[in-house]
């Protein structure tokens, strides 16, 4: 599957006032979205767009270096679980590379998160650890929090 590259248009709405503040920056906060569930990226893609994001996504993890090389995500958004390199993995391949170590990076999964898995996450640099069912409100207040924080 071809990764794809989500331009965004904020539209209004709820996240109206976030627009306006994001708007005023030279650029729009990339958000990379990596989930081999295009219900889970379609979901976070709405809320993100909503709040004037940019949004980069894929199902495949294995093009998800190569696409966040491009892309030069503000901030990555990775499910744990899936086919071929799982989210450990791009992790490790993200904090390998001089250019994406220092992003914030959130891992998502549709199952709890064991201790093993967060101290193995924390270990090699993930920033959070978000479950799914999920709500908007609380992944953009989670993404809002971070991109403040690391820019």
């Amino acid at each position: 599957m071809e990764p794809q590259i989500i331009a965004n248009v904020p539209t209004g709405g709820a996240g109206e006032q976030k627009n306006a503040e994001l708007n005023m920056s030279k650029r729009r906060p990339t958000v990379l979205i990596i989930d081999d569930s295009q219900f889970n990226i379609e979901m976070a893609r709405a809320a993100l767009q909503a709040r004037g994001y940019n949004v980069v996504a894929t199902q495949d993890s294995r093009a998800a270096l190569k696409l966040a090389r491009e892309a030069e995500p503000d901030l990555v958004l990775c499910d744990l679980r899936m086919p071929g390199p799982d989210g450990f993995t791009v992790l490790s391949m993200m904090h390998a590379d001089n250019k994406l170590r220092s992003r914030p990076f959130i891992f998502i999964s549709a199952t709890i998160f064991s201790d093993g898995e967060r101290r193995l996450g924390r270990a090699l640099g993930a920033t959070r650890f978000l479950s799914y069912p999920i709500s908007p409100n609380r992944l953009l207040d989670e993404v809002d929090s971070l991109l403040q924080r690391y820019s």
